[in-house]
Parts: structure tokens; sequence; C-alpha cells
């Protein structure tokens, strides 16, 4: 929930709360989430998509030890997609702990290290993303789609099996 007059408000109200606002950090937030040209601007006057970057930047903001999103590139175009693709990866990097909700397996699967694969609530499996793959049973009872790359690589891998 946004609630803050502007999005640097926004940005800087769980910080300040917590005792940690670090300018060099919440500037490279900021940055990574393209959020530049929103700082003045007031939340509630932003599009959906430019809500979820503040809402997201602004928990990041906090340096969480732990920070769990729920389907994250909702709403974003590729360039944001990308953009906290490159965020995630460089605060996880940083030892921060991620986990996240999505259905977005083409974004997920350079991403993250391990799936867990859920079908009407149970966790039917636990594994790297291209071991995950490579089990169709898994991919098409939870409805999920295989990313690009890997349904590649295993159409390549039937041809050359008939050849």
């Amino acid at each position: 929930m946004l609630f803050a007059p502007t999005v640097q408000d926004e940005l800087e109200t769980g910080p300040r709360a917590l005792n940690r606002l670090d300018r060099t950090w919440l500037a490279r937030v900021i940055e990574r989430c393209h959020l530049e040209p929103l700082l003045h601007r007031s939340p509630h006057r932003l599009s959906a998509g430019e809500q979820r970057r503040v809402a997201i930047a602004a928990i990041l903001a906090s340096r969480p030890s732990i920070l769990l999103l729920d389907e994250p590139t909702a709403g974003q175009d590729a360039l944001n997609r990308q953009a906290l693709r490159a965020l995630i990866a460089d605060v996880a990097g940083d030892g921060m702990t991620v986990v996240i909700a999505t259905h977005d397996t083409e974004w997920a699967y350079h991403l993250c290290n391990r799936w867990a694969v859920l079908d009407h609530g149970s966790v039917v499996a636990c594994d790297a993303p291209s071991a995950i793959c490579a089990q169709p049973t898994i991919i098409e009872q939870a409805r999920l789609r295989l990313p690009a790359e890997e349904a590649l690589r295993q159409k390549a891998m039937r041809i050359v099996a008939r050849v």
C-alpha cells in the first residue's frame, strides 16, 4: 500500500522508520527501478506498473534480509522486467534471500537457482529450473509454460535423437 505524498517520500519512509536510510543504496534502487522521473509525483497518480515498481523499491530501500515478491513482473514492460531481474540478482548477490511467486518461467529461468512448483497449494517439485523443465509432467500439472530456451533445447534434443 502506497501512502506518502511523493514517490521520494514513499521510498524514504521505511528506511527512516528503521533508522536505516542509506542514500547511496537508495540512489542505486531508484536507478535500477527506473524511478528517477517519478520521484516528485504522487504514487496515487501512477500507473499500476509504476506503482508496483515503487512498492518493490520501497521494500528494497530498507535492505531487508529476506525479500518476498508476488508476481513482480505483472504490468511491467520488457525494460522494467529486465531491470527488475538485474536488481534482484544484484541484491541476491549481496546476500539477500529472495523468494518469488511467479508464473513467468521465462523471466525466472536464469534468475532463480531453485524453483518450488506448486499445484493446488502443494509443492510437487523443488529443484533447479533445468531439472524441473526436464520433467514435462510437472510443467503440465502446474499449468506452466516452458521458457523458450528450454523448449528449443528439448526440441533440438528430440530432432537429434531421430537422426
